[in-house]
């Protein structure tokens, strides 16, 4: 339950030694390299050499060609971030051979071209083959369809709906109208007709719609002008198919393309961090920082590899706030995950992961409520983890699953549900048959839950030397509650706890608003925060989705037993079908009733407990690191 304590590092060396000392603090990864915003240090700053610019630029030509060449890859994706470590001869051989690399996306970049080239050769064929299809039965070549001194001749298209009273109305004259094809509502004719009747038979025409067809630079008849173009398709078919055999050699380089890309991430981190210092040509400035404990430890590495640098390490300033790295065992670490799916506490102030865990994992179990289910999670996770070896930081979210299904196993033992079935014993709460103690039972526990959150607050109050605060904001509020919870009860607990709700309610209404001078605005500051009074109600009743939540998952999975229950009936075709449903359905109700215990306990932490003390606007500590992707390095 700590915030790590950081301290500011400064760094004077010598623009030589930059790049070694800036490799070292990567390795190191303990160390934040902060801007130094000053406006006085503009005129210091290091112009970019345009190295960082050529390596983006190489990072994005990368992603682009991995995830072309991602369809080829035959290799199962790493699961859930689990990174292979990077073979020392590839990252050396990477290194020396940047320039065949860059070639190869060079040979990328002209795939990729010539793939658009035959894309549009293809395109250009299907639409003058299109074009042609209604003119494949004519058997004139193209060159001779033209009109003499005697004959009048041409090929185009006309209303469909035209041509018969067309035909009708010339039929016996000199002249001829040969329908070749329709295509909806168009006709595409070959007409001829006598000189003498050009002009009549014209106008009768273009009143039937007719527009001339031209055939441009086409020759010979059209049928062989079509399959000249079927021949250039596959021509053009065969020219992809050695591009698409091209792109799977490429495909054999994908995972030294990986370690590539995660090389020049780690430069690119490296150059960024630099930029971030001022200088001159011969010496820079380096500000940032780094958790105490390690202070000495990364000072003395600096100056080890940089003797003539100078390294300073000091407290941060009341205006310089550090940044937030939290600190917990190994039982809590994973619960962290919850934190900053949150926000960050602010510096100086309480990381509540300590805390917060065994509830989390309480109030997750409450809901899911089904020892079954508790087991088959509480087994299943660490296999999971042992097998497959997610990455780390992946693996909290699995054991914050872990630890609370162990607590479903409690809760559901508790209920007596095991896969929807309640075994022979009596059950020590029963949801289902005598609801009103597991409610109260649930209301109980979010009052503790609330009350924890209101210790911390007390614990954070006294630890920042306000110790009346503690009294006026927690414990004033946990005297009134208390107070009127007993006032339920009978005897000497309802007088005693008439006057603990009297004694809190007078503190809040006297020192809620001691900020203010006013006597009469302190009094309706107090009598403001008393209000609250209300919020703590509706907190208090948020527990009761402990019960709907927990009470939904046994009925389902009763339901479940029971439906299958009657297919087990039909024998034993209905036994095997039933076993596999038996599966399936237990799988579906432990999933969606998982997901909803894990928002719902969220909820809880970030709405109800955090809202008693939490202190947020912590920003994350980032240090300088190798921040890989696709693999893992000992050293770049």
């Amino acid at each position: 339950m700590a915030i790590v304590e950081m301290k500011r590092i400064n760094l004077l060396a010598m623009r030589q030694d930059q790049r070694k000392l800036f490799k070292a603090m990567q390795r190191m990864g303990c160390v934040e390299v902060s801007p130094i915003r000053e406006e006085e240090a503009e005129a210091y700053r290091v112009k970019d050499s345009g190295r960082l610019a050529q390596v983006e630029d190489t990072m994005n030509r990368l992603t682009w060609v991995m995830n072309h060449l991602g369809r080829y890859n035959k290799q199962k994706a790493p699961f859930m971030g689990n990174r292979p470590d990077a073979p020392e001869d590839e990252v050396a051989y990477i290194a020396a051979h940047e320039d065949e690399l860059t070639a190869l996306l060079d040979h990328a970049d002209s795939l990729e071209k010539r793939s658009g080239e035959y894309k549009g050769q293809l395109a250009r064929i299907a639409a003058e083959q299109e074009q042609l299809t209604p003119w494949m039965s004519l058997d004139i070549p193209v060159e001779e369809i033209k009109s003499t001194k005697d004959v009048f001749q041409q090929a185009g298209t006309m209303n469909k709906s035209a041509v018969q009273a067309l035909q009708q109305a010339w039929n016996g004259r000199e002249v001829c109208l040969e329908v070749l094809c329709e295509v909806r509502e168009s006709a595409y004719v070959w007409v001829a007709a006598h000189a003498s009747v050009k002009d009549e038979f014209l106008a009768d025409l273009k009143a039937a719609g007719y527009a001339p067809q031209s055939f441009g630079d086409n020759r010979g008849l059209i049928r062989d002008r079509y399959e000249a173009l079927s021949r250039e398709t596959e021509k053009v078919k065969a020219g992809q198919i050695t591009l698409e055999k091209e792109w799977q050699t490429m495909a054999e380089s994908l995972t030294r393309l990986k370690i590539w890309y995660d090389m020049l991430s780690v430069e690119r981190d490296n150059l960024q961090a630099a930029e971030r210092t001022i200088g001159t040509g011969m010496t820079f400035l380096m500000r940032g920082w780094v958790p105490a404990a390690l202070s000495e430890k990364v000072a003395a590495r600096l100056v080890e590899l940089s003797p003539s640098a100078v390294v300073q390490v000091t407290d941060p300033a009341e205006d310089d706030p550090p940044p937030v790295q939290l600190h917990n065992n190994k039982y809590v670490t994973p619960f962290e995950s919850i934190i900053e799916g949150f926000a960050l506490p602010a510096p100086g102030s309480i990381d509540p992961t300590a805390v917060m865990a065994p509830f989390y994992a309480l109030l997750f179990g409450m809901m899911l409520s089904d020892a079954g289910y508790g087991l088959v999670m509480a087994i299943a996770i660490p296999l999971l983890v042992k097998l497959k070896q997610p990455a780390k930081s992946n693996q909290k979210l699995l054991w914050v699953l872990f630890f609370s299904a162990l607590a479903t196993v409690v809760c559901g033992a508790v209920y007596n549900t095991w896969f929807g079935f309640n075994l022979p014993i009596k059950s020590i709460l029963d949801p289902i048959n005598d609801p009103m103690p597991v409610m109260i039972v649930c209301m109980g526990i979010g009052v503790i839950h609330l009350y924890a959150g209101l210790c911390v607050g007390a614990y954070a109050n006294i630890r920042k030397g306000k110790p009346l605060d503690a009294v006026y904001d927690q414990l004033s509020w946990m005297l009134a509650v208390s107070g009127a919870i007993m006032l339920v009860l009978d005897g000497i607990a309802a007088e005693i706890g008439k006057w603990m709700a009297i004694a809190g309610v007078a503190l809040i209404v006297l020192f809620a608003g001691r900020e203010k001078k006013n006597p009469f605005a302190r009094l309706m500051g107090g009598l403001g925060a008393l209000y609250g009074a209300t919020s703590w109600i509706s907190d208090i009743l948020s527990y009761m989705r402990l019960f709907g939540m927990g009470l939904a998952t046994g009925v389902i999975g009763m339901v479940i037993n029971q439906l299958i229950g009657m297919v087990f009936s039909a024998g034993i075709v209905g036994k095997i079908i039933g076993s596999v449903l038996f599966v399936g359905a237990h799988a579906f109700n432990l999933g969606i009733n998982a997901l909803g215990a894990y928002v719902h306990s969220c909820r809880l932490q970030y709405i109800e407990f955090f809202g008693k003390f939490y202190e947020e606007g912590g920003v994350a500590f980032k240090p300088l690191n190798y921040n890989t992707r696709y693999v893992n390095f000992k050293e770049v």
